[in-house]
């Protein structure tokens, strides 16, 4: 019945989180104001995954502790953590842990606040 995941939608306040994006790999394929919502829609994209994402600046933010019902987080599968975490050492960053089989995974935090998963894949 389902052959997988088509978009992540994100929305995010600003330019700044479209670099945390872009630092990962996503290439802007597309952009459009929308008047009737007051925000961009922005396609991003790269060679494994893509990204639709709302740009609104005053949309409310994001909803942490306790947490909500809805997407919690997303993940990206990364050849190397340190890679990553080299790449994103502006951003808030966890201590790298380990899944119960022993894949290493860190969490990252975009500018609006957006946990990010990468899960090292060997």
């Amino acid at each position: 019945m389902l052959k997988g995941i088509n978009h992540v939608a994100l929305i995010v306040s600003g330019e700044e989180t479209l670099e945390f994006y872009r630092k990962l790999g996503f290439v802007e394929t597309s952009r459009k104001f929308r008047e009737d919502k007051n925000d961009y829609l922005i396609m991003m994209s790269n060679s494994n995954a893509v990204l639709e994402v709302f740009l609104r600046k005053d949309a409310p933010a994001r909803h942490c502790s306790p947490e909500a019902y809805g997407c919690r987080h997303i993940a990206f599968d990364v050849e190397c953590l340190e890679d990553v975490i080299d790449i994103l050492k502006d951003y808030p960053q966890q201590n790298i842990r380990l899944t119960e089989s022993g894949q290493r995974f860190v969490f990252i935090t975009d500018p609006d606040g957006q946990p990010v998963e990468f899960l090292e894949v060997k």
